[in-house]
């Protein structure tokens, strides 16, 4: 390939990071696509109380946190909003709806670093839900505060707790999503050891369900997630290798296509040229392979 055109299919690759298939943090709040709120406002003013209107109010405070900024009160907003369909989901017993509703109010405690009363709503929780709030505030711990923090270091205590409340209640998703936080913990603080080894315990368990696109993704976190240095690149490179192999087996083309632009990155980084190229030109080939599905 000339220099000219590597430089161009180079651009192009950068380009797509901003469809990378890797995500910091899988405690996402839903992205609604209905998210006009006078017209979701004008809706809720007129619905009955019932599960409906429950959805709607957890709805309208999905807006608001998408909506927040550091000006305005759109965090007071989605703490209000799912105040009330806490509220309301008490009265009529939906669960779903209330644990949805605590999980909204400790996202906005955490925007705050309102740590105390995040831990009170996880603590009001139990079985899978309870591993899912005290991921998500260890989870503020380990991204939004240096190693050495308050905040940092009493991640790992909540991510045991976490851990120990999804074995009990025999959920191997949330199991697998604290070995994954365990992994970035130790990540961040420099023991890549440590970290990897927690990737490669959920690996394993994938391995054995026969659960090969959690292997795929799996390999992708830890090729991501694992400092890049001199003493680490190869494990980066070959952990991506082992994400493309293993969507590739999925049949999840536009993922392998993913992994194959973080091998190019990181291969471009270490002097790699030749074989990041080769990468470089399956990625189109892939992707231009996805493209061609939908026309």
């Amino acid at each position: 390939m000339g220099k000219g055109i590597f430089s161009i299919s180079f651009f192009l690759l950068f380009a797509l990071t901003a469809l990378g298939q890797v995500t910091k943090g899988v405690l996402l709040v839903k992205k609604e696509t209905d998210n006009n709120l006078s017209a979701l406002l004008e809706k809720l003013s007129q619905s009955p109380s019932d599960t409906n209107k429950i959805n709607l109010l957890l709805k309208i405070s999905h807006v608001y946190w998408y909506s927040r900024t550091l000006e305005n009160k759109a965090i007071d907003s989605t703490m209000l909003y799912a105040g009330l369909a806490l509220e309301l989901s008490k009265t009529l017993n939906f669960t779903e709806g209330g644990n949805e509703a605590k999980f909204m109010q400790c996202k906005a405690l955490l925007e705050r670093n309102q740590f105390k009363d995040a831990l009170d709503i996880a603590s009001s929780t139990d079985g899978e839900e309870k591993a899912r709030l005290l991921l998500l505030i260890a989870e503020r711990g380990v991204f939004n505060f240096p190693p050495d923090s308050k905040e940092y270091i009493q991640a790992m205590p909540l991510i045991n707790q976490a851990s120990a409340a999804a074995k009990k209640a025999g959920s191997t998703k949330w199991m697998n999503e604290c070995f994954v936080l365990t992994g970035k913990f130790y990540f961040n603080r420099g023991n890549v050891a440590c970290g990897k080894r927690a990737f490669m315990d959920i690996i394993q368990s994938f391995h054995q369900s026969g659960e090969t696109e959690n292997v795929a993704r799996t390999w992708s976190q830890l090729g991501t997630y694992m400092p890049e240095n001199n003493n680490t690149y190869r494990d980066i490179i070959y952990s991506n290798e082992m994400a493309v192999k293993y969507y590739r087996q999925a049949n999840n083309l536009k993922e392998a296509g993913y992994s194959l632009r973080d091998l190019v990155i990181i291969r471009g980084n270490h002097g790699q040229i030749v074989q990041a190229e080769k990468d470089l030109l399956e990625m189109l080939r892939l992707f231009r392979n996805v493209t061609s599905r939908f026309l």
